[in-house]
């Protein structure tokens, strides 16, 4: 019979590391590659063959040297390139704050000696995850302090796209209503991303789902608003809906193929799915008489949210979407408005 048992952060990751199992073993082997290449990169240039060559293992050790930071610098077998895929997986299984902080030392080194490793999913995996466990406003200060994130050679619409998202949960979460709360927001992530493609349709239908969820929640708190409000924001609507229907074209899929691994080729969709099918799901619940004007964009993402669907049953797996709903929790905004401002303030200090 097993029990439930307290653990600390470092026994609790030295549990996963070794667990007899092996299956969280194989899950945190992938961060020690991750670490271990990312040491690799970050040794000069002129260490590298006497660590790496087994020929000069007994010169290195002779040598008495220590990196960076202090450590021995001792014989290792080259860790190899580590799958990204494998990475953003690892960190969608976390189950610990701990092991979030963990991740977040990781990427922090990463950024200073492998930026080229950094890819925009494994900063939506680490948001994400972070909405989970309540820190998503001070995550994102974290990523946004990332020097290469700073640097705009990393990240892009991707990112920008999961963001609002995640704005967008938070305002159904806390029942906002004020559209200056999404102006603060959206301002936020813009500024942030300045090199950025801010164009994509997936950033408008992002947008559109957090605009309609403002509706929702007027509607729902019988909020009253100003006439000129009220028009601001259907223009806003309007806008983002004529921008969204320019931009988007129906995602090819092969039903036939992907259906044949139905669990990767769930995964692979799930950051469109989200944003989609949360878009799908507020127009269907804004009165009659608001939904024609969406009539052809929800014709246009039905098919594709249907396949996502059939693939979601066959690998008898939960969408993002659901996990965020149900997982999700985010701070107050009073505390959250503080750290952005000093977040704010750190920035344009840099």
């Amino acid at each position: 019979m097993f029990h439930r048992v307290l653990v600390t952060r470092p026994s609790a990751i030295r549990l996963l590391a070794t667990s007899v199992s092996g299956t969280e073993q194989t899950l945190y082997s992938i961060k020690q590659q991750v670490d271990e290449y990312v040491y690799a990169r970050s040794l000069p240039k002129k260490w590298k063959p006497i660590v790496y060559r087994q020929k000069n293992a007994d010169l290195l050790t002779s040598l008495d040297v220590a990196d960076s930071e202090g450590r021995p610098i001792l014989p290792k077998k080259y860790p190899g390139i580590p799958s990204k895929r494998r990475f953003v997986h690892f960190i969608n299984q976390l189950i610990l704050p701990e092991e979030l902080e963990a991740v977040k030392k990781t990427l922090s080194k990463v950024d200073r000696h492998a930026p080229d490793f950094l890819a925009p999913s494994m900063i939506n995996a680490l948001l994400y995850k972070s909405a989970e466990f309540g820190l998503f406003g001070e995550d994102l200060t974290f990523v946004y302090n990332l020097q290469n994130y700073r640097s705009q050679k990393i990240f892009g619409p991707r990112n920008i796209e999961a963001i609002i998202l995640l704005r967008t949960l938070q305002a159904k979460q806390s029942g906002v209503t004020d559209l200056d709360w999404a102006y603060r927001k959206l301002h936020h992530i813009f500024k942030h991303n300045k090199a950025t493609e801010k164009e994509t349709a997936l950033i408008k239908a992002s947008q559109l789902c957090l605009f309609t969820q403002l509706l929702l929640n007027r509607a729902a708190e019988n909020t009253t608003v100003s006439p000129k409000d009220e028009q601001i924001l259907n223009n806003k609507i309007k806008k983002a809906l004529e921008s969204f229907s320019e931009k988007f074209v129906p995602y090819e899929v092969n039903a036939e193929k992907e259906i044949l691994e139905p669990s990767n080729s769930f995964d692979k969709w799930q950051h469109a799915y989200a944003i989609l099918k949360l878009l799908q799901s507020n127009v269907s619940s804004l009165p009659e008489k608001s939904q024609s004007q969406f009539q052809k964009m929800t014709t246009d993402i039905s098919p594709f949210l249907e396949h996502v669907e059939e693939l979601g049953k066959a690998a008898n797996k939960v969408t993002l979407l659901e996990i965020l709903i149900s997982k999700a929790k985010f701070s107050t905004e009073v505390s959250e408005g503080a750290k952005e401002a000093e977040e704010a303030k750190e920035a344009e200090a840099q």
